[in-house]
């Protein structure tokens, strides 16, 4: 039986492909990084594997990881010390390490807003895997941006059979131009795997109504988001993605909310999950805006506004 999560399906088709494509091999699972609404993905997309019969194999082990080697670019001493420190050392190990020992049929690298110029580490565990193996790679539901990449430049030379899954059209549309000429690489659309999840899924004990939440951004994806609702008090101003300790005390805090203000995505999809009231706000691109209105819009406690008024580069 289907885990059917928020009353969103559509991630069923990732399962799918994932299981089509690794034939019988093994599934290599890789982690991009990120905070603690990406380990919503995670746990979404592990939730979505087991339902569909798909044990992948960890690139590395713990919960949550930083699977992406470091940026191969050298300018100056920190640059150096990053490149060959031993985290990073050891993440590069562990792609070579299950091209000798693993039989893998496909890498999976789980999807978030990780395949862009803010982040990038979802393009460094790409082009690892592409480095390393010849098997198919799927590329979890992503939303994707360049500005300064030529997203060719991503793809060329790569001859691996490529699934790659958007969360959201415009992202879509980026990627199914930047690899028209490319035979090997195909573009889907699926919901963020968070959306797999159920409440029941949550390490929460109890819903209540403590406070308003407001958990907006500070980093280079905000927008800087002008709150013009009336917040009903108490007010708890906190950027739980980032701020709380640990992925368990993320979600109780959004548990405890009766109204969550956030920019953060996976802030407002943990709080659909929860069942709350939603006010949920454009960030500096067109994720927040095509992830609600692929995924959201028709949930009537989460409600979106553009980021100052902006179309969040929906059109670019």
């Amino acid at each position: 039986m289907a885990h059917k999560g928020c009353g969103v399906t559509r991630v069923g088709d990732l399962a799918e492909t994932v299981s089509a494509v690794a034939g019988t091999g093994r599934v290599l699972s890789v982690h991009p990084g990120g905070n603690h609404g990406d380990s919503l993905i995670y746990h979404g997309a592990e939730r979505l594997f087991a339902d569909h019969d798909i044990d992948p194999v960890q690139l590395r082990a713990g919960r949550f990881r930083h699977d992406a080697p470091p940026r191969y670019r050298v300018r100056g001493a920190k640059d150096l010390y990053n490149l060959f420190d031993e985290a990073s050392i050891l993440r590069e190990l562990a792609y070579l390490r299950h091209r000798v020992a693993t039989d893998v049929g496909a890498v999976y690298i789980h999807g978030g807003g990780n395949f862009n110029d803010y982040w990038g580490s979802g393009i460094r565990c790409f082009r690892a895997a592409v480095r390393h193996f010849d098997c198919p790679i799927v590329v979890g539901p992503q939303s994707v941006q360049f500005s300064t990449t030529d997203p060719r430049t991503v793809f060329a030379g790569v001859t691996n059979e490529v699934r790659f899954f958007c969360r959201e059209r415009y992202s879509q549309d980026l990627i199914a131009t930047a690899t028209a000429d490319h035979p090997t690489v195909t573009t889907h659309l699926a919901d963020d795997t968070a959306l797999y999840l159920t409440v029941e899924d949550l390490p929460v004990e109890a819903v209540t109504e403590e406070y308003s939440l407001v958990a907006l951004r500070g980093d280079k994806e905000s927008a800087t988001t002008l709150l013009e609702d009336r917040i009903d008090p108490p007010i708890f101003v906190r950027d739980i993605s980032v701020a709380e300790p640990s992925y368990e005390a993320f979600v109780r805090a959004a548990a405890r909310a009766s109204t969550i203000y956030t920019d953060r995505l996976h802030g407002a999809i943990l709080g659909t999950i929860l069942g709350k009231p939603v006010r949920f706000y454009g960030n500096a691109y067109h994720k927040n805006r095509g992830v609600y209105e692929y995924s959201l819009a028709d949930v009537e406690t989460t409600t979106f506004t553009p980021a100052n008024g902006s179309t969040d580069g929906a059109d670019g």
